[in-house]
């Protein structure tokens, strides 16, 4: 009897151990398909993040968010100064954008829309506006553009095959993050240890300047100008 007591009590526990392995494997191969997915900042689990690297003074940038797609992006361009963004990684050329339907250089020539889209380089040594295709031939991630049409109504400016965000979706400006390398602080300690300015503007062309507030939210393909007091800050989004 104590025989076979003790033959059933090996094989209860050799079958714990065989259950005990089993969830280990499966807890090790959910784990590594998450951390291929995705990654860790701050201490925390992040499935999708950007960084925007700012610098001392005014910064036109624009964001990424977290769902992408393949294909045409159509920005609404009115009449006189628009602000857009370029929310993806897939830098194309501006003349290869299309106004109305038309090719950019036919646009041009009707003096439908100017032919420079004007962004601010922040960057040391800069700190003045550059153009499109002037300058640099292709839209980049991240940068803000100045884009002015002559038309008097709501025409599309497509970006053939950009890629990048989907249109429309938008992230609280009061969830961003900045950092300078070492240490990550929110929107409202930022401002408080005198690293950004509070107020993010965006443009809209029949009013002109406006300041985001902290409980309204950033646009993807949207361009914005943010201060920042100190050299080598990064706004990071994540979600």
């Amino acid at each position: 009897m104590k025989i076979k007591e003790e033959k059933n009590k090996q094989r209860e526990k050799a079958e714990r151990l065989t259950v005990g392995l089993a969830v280990l494997i499966v807890l090790i191969a959910l784990s590594t398909s998450f951390a291929s997915a995705a990654n860790y900042s701050i201490g925390m689990y992040v499935r999708s993040k950007s960084e925007i690297p700012l610098y001392t003074g005014w910064n036109g940038v624009a964001i990424t968010l977290e769902h992408n797609e393949t294909g045409d992006r159509n920005i609404t361009i009115k009449k006189g100064w628009n602000l857009i963004g370029y929310s993806s990684t897939n830098e194309i050329a501006q003349q290869n954008s299309l106004f109305g339907g038309q090719t950019m250089s036919a646009a041009v020539l009707g003096r439908d829309i100017q032919n420079q889209f004007a962004f601010y380089d922040a960057t040391a040594g800069n700190k003045k506006y550059k153009y499109a295709p002037l300058q640099d031939a292709n839209l980049r991630l991240h940068k803000g553009y100045w884009v002015y049409s002559n038309l008097a109504s709501d025409t599309n400016l497509t970006l053939l095959s950009a890629n990048g965000s989907v249109q429309n979706e938008t992230y609280r400006w009061a969830d961003l993050m900045f950092t300078n390398g070492t240490v990550t602080l929110n929107v409202t300690n930022a401002i408080m240890q005198g690293w950004i300015n509070p107020n993010i503007k965006y443009w809209d062309p029949t009013i002109g300047f406006g300041i985001l507030l902290e409980t309204e939210s950033i646009n993807s393909w949207q361009g914005y100008f943010i201060w920042t007091y100190k050299e080598n800050i990064t706004m990071l989004r994540q979600n």
